[in-house]
């Protein structure tokens, strides 16, 4: 990993210039590999992670369950659904696109039981007839 290679090359120098150099090549390959700056990428985790927080804010807050919390948790679900599925879709036409392997590591792991693919393809089925 680039951070191994970080590690390995601050023990074996003492010259910080190429410390320095080092610790940016490992800036730049680990943010080469982030998918955070690409724009309906970022909305989408920033929704899901938003969704996230608030389903713990429910969860915390509520000892009872009445009908607005009920309805509240569905919007959450609904909505977190909705951004997963979004995020999903563009991962995997961006996936078609660029032969990246860490984009295919985010896919399988986001989708290793087939569910989010699985459930997009019955989809389109769905709506065709």
């Amino acid at each position: 990993t680039q951070y191994k290679v970080l590690v390995e090359k601050m023990r074996t120098t003492h010259d910080f210039e190429v410390i320095r150099h080092a610790h940016d090549n490992y800036l730049a390959t680990l943010l080469s590999q982030c998918f955070r700056f690409t724009n309906p990428v970022a909305r989408c985790l920033n929704e899901i992670l938003l969704l996230a927080h608030s389903l713990c804010e429910l969860l915390l807050q509520q000892q009872t369950w009445a009908d607005k919390e009920r309805q509240r948790l569905s919007s959450i679900h609904k909505n977190f659904e909705r951004h997963h599925d979004l995020l999903f879709k563009i991962l995997s036409s961006v996936r078609s696109h660029h032969a990246n392997p860490h984009l295919a590591q985010l896919l399988l792991r986001g989708d290793f039981n087939r569910f989010y693919s699985t459930r997009s393809s019955s989809s389109v089925v769905e709506s065709k007839s």
